[in-house]
C-alpha cells in the first residue's frame, strides 16, 4: 500500500511531462562529392531529399545537380564534368570508343582524370566558403572519392559513407570488417560465392592487386593533392580519416547477391533509390 501511494504521483507526473510538446531540433548535414556520376547519386539522393523533407538543413557538394528542387536542400556545384569534357576533349578519353575497342579503364588513367577533377574542386570559392560552416554529420560516397577525404577531415564531424554498389572489400576493412575472397567475390572478377578451387585463387589476387593499386598507388595519390590545397601535410591518410566511419549504406542486399560476413555498422539499403512510378507523357 505504501509503495502504491509513492508510486502513482511519479506515474502520473511522467505521463504528464511525456504530454508535453517536445523541442524538435534540425540536423545541418553535408553529402559531399567531388567525383560522381548521375547512375551512383541516383542511389542516395532521395535518402537525402527525405531528409530535406524531414525538417533537416542538408547541403549537397555535387558536380551532378539534380532537376528537382526539394525544401531545405541546397545544392551546390563543384565540377561540371560534362563541360570540362567538352572544353579538354582532346585529353579526356571517350568511354564509348574506348568500348567498341575493347579497350579497359586503367588505373593510371583513372587517377589522370579524377586528379584533375579533384584540384579543381578544391580551387573553388564555394567549396572552400563552405568549410567555414559547422556541421552535424557528413555523408559522402564511398567509390572513387578519396580525393574528398581530407575535405570532410577539416569538418570534424560523424561520417556515413555511401555504396552505390554492395558494399566491397576496402569499404568493409574501414568498418573493421573483413572480406574473404574464399567466397566473396571480388567486384571486377564477376564470380558468385560458389567459385572452383582456380576461380577462388584469381578471386585471391584480384582482391590483392586491386588493395595494392588502393592502397599505394591511388589513395596516396589524392592524399598529397588535399595536403596541398588544404595547406596542411598533418592531415591523416584517407584511409586513417574515413576508418572513423560511423556507419556504411550499402546499395545491395543478400536475396539477389552473394552472402557476405557485414558487421552491423554495415547496413543493406537496396531499393531505398526506388518510388512509384509517375504516368508516362501522352505525347
Amino acid at each position: 500500500m505504501w509503495t502504491g501511494i509513492f508510486v502513482a504521483p511519479l506515474l502520473l507526473g511522467t505521463i504528464f511531462l511525456a504530454s508535453l510538446p517536445q523541442e524538435v531540433t534540425s540536423s545541418k548535414i553535408l553529402a559531399v562529392a567531388f567525383i560522381s556520376s548521375k547512375s551512383h547519386k541516383i542511389t542516395y539522393e532521395r535518402l537525402l531529399h527525405e531528409l530535406g523533407a524531414r525538417g533537416h538543413e542538408v547541403t549537397v557538394l555535387t558536380p551532378i545537380v539534380s532537376s528537382k528542387k526539394v525544401k531545405n536542400v541546397r545544392e551546390i556545384l563543384t565540377v561540371d564534368a560534362e563541360e570540362l569534357a567538352e572544353k579538354d576533349s582532346k585529353n579526356m578519353p571517350n568511354f564509348f570508343e574506348m568500348k567498341e575497342q575493347g579497350g579497359i579503364m586503367s588505373p593510371t588513367l583513372m587517377v589522370e582524370m579524377f586528379s584533375k577533377y579533384c584540384k579543381i574542386s578544391y580551387d573553388l570559392p564555394h567549396v572552400k566558403e563552405l568549410l567555414k560552416e559547422k556541421f552535424d554529420l557528413v555523408m559522402m560516397p564511398a567509390i572513387f572519392n578519396e580525393c574528398t577525404s581530407g575535405y570532410v577531415y577539416k569538418f570534424n564531424t560523424s561520417i556515413i559513407l555511401i555504396s552505390p554498389i554492395s558494399a566491397s572489400g576496402w569499404m568493409v576493412r574501414y568498418t573493421g570488417g573483413s572480406s574473404p575472397p574464399s567466397f566473396v567475390p571480388n567486384i571486377f572478377t564477376g564470380y558468385s560465392d560458389r567459385m572452383t578451387f582456380y576461380q577462388r585463387t584469381i578471386n585471391f589476387y584480384a582482391e590483392v592487386v586491386v588493395g595494392l593499386i588502393h592502397s599505394y598507388y591511388f589513395s596516396p595519390t589524392f592524399e598529397a593533392i588535399y595536403r596541398e590545397k588544404l595547406g596542411d601535410q598533418s592531415i591523416p591518410s584517407a584511409f586513417d580519416i574515413l576508418k572513423n566511419t560511423s556507419i556504411v549504406l550499402s546499395n545491395g542486399h543478400f536475396t539477389f547477391g552473394s552472402p557476405k560476413p557485414f558487421l552491423p555498422d554495415i547496413i543493406e539499403v537496396a531499393g531505398m533509390h526506388c518510388r512509384p512510378a509517375e504516368p508516362l507523357p501522352k505525347v
